[in-house]
């Protein structure tokens, strides 16, 4: 009998060791047993990196600071939650840019959007609202993960702000070869080989473009978050796409606007 009492005690004791010790992970928007089935798909698909860490450190205004990013899993554990944490190296004060408890997904051809929401407050940006982390996962055919880098924060807006990262990884390559329609799947490669054709007769037409707009457009290696400036005013004006890793290369408009019409993936304006 007093064996049967210390068995059954020391199961319970190793299933609460169990439970203690079990990882937080990431908690979908929405309902439990509710959350999308291609989110949940995703999530599972990210599983690999759940065990990894990833730094970066970055300038921003007079501060300089390390950004430390973990998937669906907890940076610091004293940290509820904290999925992406900004720590400054001035002061070490860290601050949690977004949680794993508010986490959303979205992928396309050759990118995966992790997003954390629900980071500490912003002081005097933003209306005071929660920090948010956008994660862009890009593919990367040879490597695990690798290149963790800060794009942009955007905390000039009244809502809606955000930080911007980038991670380079074969996850979120494509699982199989797709099936390009001409005009729906617009490659890079074919929209470069049509514009020589199309310039002289989108430049004698005029084509406006946005003066200024933010976009992240599919690469042949994923995305890249790229800024598009035209001059204002003249005919077949020529305007700058300037790249998140610095540089500058000129694009006639029909080449932008090849771009814009290719629906594999549809780019992300900001």
């Amino acid at each position: 009998m007093f064996l049967v009492h210390a068995f059954s005690h020391a199961v319970t004791l190793a299933i609460i060791i169990t439970v203690m010790a079990e990882e937080k992970t990431c908690d979908l928007l929405g309902e439990r047993e509710q959350e999308s089935s291609k989110e949940v798909a995703l999530m599972n698909r990210l599983k690999p990196l759940f065990n990894q860490s990833f730094e970066t450190e970055s300038k921003n205004g007079d501060g300089q600071y390390i950004y430390r990013l973990r998937i669906c899993r907890e940076v610091f554990s004293n940290m509820t939650n904290s999925g992406l944490v900004q720590i400054s190296k001035i002061d070490n004060k860290q601050k949690v840019i977004g949680r794993i408890n508010e986490t959303h997904l979205a992928n396309g051809t050759s990118w995966i959007l992790l997003i954390y929401q629900g980071g500490d407050p912003y002081g005097s940006h933003c209306t005071q609202e929660d920090r948010k982390a956008l994660v862009m996962i890009i593919c990367n055919r040879t490597t695990l993960a690798t290149g963790f880098t800060m794009v942009a924060e955007e905390r000039e807006k009244i809502k809606q702000c955000s930080y911007v990262f980038e991670l380079e990884s074969s996850l979120a390559c494509p699982l199989e070869e797709l099936h390009h329609n001409v005009h729906r799947h617009l490659s890079i490669g074919s929209i470069l080989l049509i514009t020589p054709t199309q310039i002289a007769k989108a430049e004698e037409a005029g084509e406006e473009m946005a003066v200024s707009r933010h976009v992240l457009l599919p690469t042949g290696s994923g995305l890249r978050l790229l800024k598009w400036d035209r001059p204002t005013g003249g005919q077949g004006s020529r305007g700058k796409m300037t790249k998140s890793a610095g540089g500058t290369a000129e694009y006639s408009s029909i080449f932008i606007s090849a771009m814009l019409y290719s629906s594999s993936p549809q780019p992300f304006w900001h």
